[in-house]
């Protein structure tokens, strides 16, 4: 069987986690769009909210609303 180093370790580990948010941004993304189409914007604002919250943790950035 093929032995894991340490940093393929860790590679998988980031892939993975990068992997889960994607697809929880890719949810909540879906899921304002939805709000959006039925009109509903203050849970549209707060999924976006929520999306922008997750990918500011992750990237230590600075991403704000008007910016998406």
């Amino acid at each position: 069987s093929l032995k894991l180093t340490p940093t393929d370790q860790a590679i998988n580990i980031l892939m993975n986690a990068n992997h889960l948010f994607g697809q929880l941004i890719r949810i909540l993304y879906e899921k304002a769009k939805r709000a959006q189409i039925n009109k509903n914007y203050s849970q549209c604002h707060t999924l976006l909210t929520q999306a922008i919250d997750i990918l500011s943790l992750h990237h230590h950035q600075d991403i704000t609303i008007g910016q998406v």
